[in-house]
Parts: structure tokens; sequence; C-alpha cells
């Protein structure tokens, strides 16, 4: 929950930020409910909503000026070993047009052990709600994944990593909503950037293999291909958002 909260400060100060080249579109900031963090509040709390914990019907309930309604998310993957899986709120909400309809976001997560390392990956999913109408799904992107793979085996190993044992990847997400679509449909401007430690290693080489590792060697790098942005606009007939131009692989940074 720490997280979420910080991640909308950060998703205010990037709107901030955008509205210097494009104005940003109002959106509303989501925190914690006093005494429950699991809920989320808009500012005076006439609306909330919290991830409905059922591993067999998850959900997100929302309360909405005392009235109440559900919003089905698919059924999260089996548990297997030392893996796990859950739900998060987007601590956001961006009105859509005037009609009162706006988005609101799920993050699934899923998380992973290695023998000697670990790994988590998010997606998060946007959600048109409507007064009368059932919510839709309008747009899934990578959101926030981190790894740390591989590991010494010995002092060989260690010293020819310099210590840096694991080859750690981070790959972190944000949307920023921007005025000006036909229709009042915020664009979306997504932006993600990855980075790679320790310098620009890959996970189809074995890093053992490569040449040893000196202290200069250890910094954290950010990968070209996977640092972009993209601007999303809604297409009303497939009902959902549409990028600029396609996403790149990105497998290394957002796969488990």
């Amino acid at each position: 929950m720490i997280r979420n909260v910080l991640l909308a400060v950060l998703l205010i100060g990037c709107s901030n930020a955008a509205a210097a080249d494009s104005p940003a579109a109002r959106a509303d900031v989501l925190t914690p409910d006093t005494g429950n963090p699991n809920r989320l509040c808009v500012a005076d709390k006439t609306w909330c909503a919290s991830i409905i914990e059922d591993k067999a019907a998850p959900g997100i309930l929302i309360e909405d000026n005392g009235t109440t309604r559900t919003i089905d998310l698919p059924v999260l993957p089996a548990e297997g070993g030392f893996g796990g899986s859950s739900y998060h709120l987007w601590p956001m909400r961006i009105p859509f047009g005037d009609k009162g309809d706006y988005l609101i976001g799920s993050i699934m997560e899923e998380r992973t052990m290695y023998s000697g390392g670990w790994a988590n990956a998010s997606d998060l999913t946007l959600h048109l709600v409507t007064p009368l109408e059932k919510a839709v799904e309008v747009l899934t992107v990578p959101w926030e994944s981190g790894s740390a793979i591989r590991a010494c085996f010995g002092e060989k190993d260690f010293r020819q990593r310099a210590g840096a044992c694991h080859d750690e990847y981070d790959y972190l997400a944000e949307i920023v909503p921007i005025v000006g679509q036909v229709g009042g449909s915020p664009l979306l401007r997504y932006k993600a950037k990855a980075t790679s430690y320790p310098g620009p290693v890959s996970r189809s080489a074995d890093s053992l293999t490569a040449k040893g590792l000196r202290k200069k060697d250890l910094v954290h790098v950010e990968n070209a291909e996977c640092t972009f942005a993209r601007d999303f606009t809604f297409d009303p007939v497939s009902l959902s958002y549409v990028p600029d131009r396609p996403l790149p692989e990105c497998g290394d940074y957002t796969g488990l």
C-alpha cells in the first residue's frame, strides 16, 4: 500500500511535467481510508474502492455515494512452489468524457523464487466504468517488474563477478492522462524505464562465461529499446486503447 501512495505522488509529478508540452488531464488521486489501508478513496470519501480477495471470484468493490457495484477480475494463476500472485488497486481515477464515466486500474502481480534469486512481474489493466453498463477492460500494459537471477557458486565466481553475484533487471512504467482526444476520452501517455545491473547484462547469455567484472562495471544502465514512451488513444469501435506504435519486446525486464 505504501508503494501505491508513492506511485500516486510520482504520477502527479509526471502530470505536472507533461503539462509543459501537453496539457495533463484531471486525475483523482486515491488514498488509503483511515483504518483500512486496502480501501482507497477520493478526498471527500464519497467514492471508494477495494479489492475483493476471493481467489475463486476476485473483483473490485466500488462504493459510490452509498451505492455499491462489483467489477469482476480474472481468477489469479494457481500458486505453486515458491510463487504467488495478488491484485492491487492503482491509486488513480481518471475521468472519461462528460457523462460520469471514469477509468480505474487493477494491478495483477506474480512472484516467484529461483535457486539463489527471485522475480516479480505485474501488469496494469484499466477498466472503463460507466453508470449503467458493465465495466470494460480497455488497456493492459506491463507495469512494474524486477528480478535477480543467477548466483555465485563459489569463490571463483565471486571474484569474477566482483561481488555482484546477481544479474538484476528492473522495469517501471507510468501513465499520464492528456487532454485533447476527440469525444472527451483522455489520451494516455505511457512511459517505461528498464535498467539492468551490473551493466548491460542479458538473460539469453550466461554471465559467468563473460570476462571478469571490475568495480567500474558495477553500475545500473538503461536499456535503450525498453526505455520508451507511447501515446494511447481510445478506439470507440473496439472499446480499447491503441498505441501510436507497437510496444517493444521487453521480456528480459517484464517476465518472471
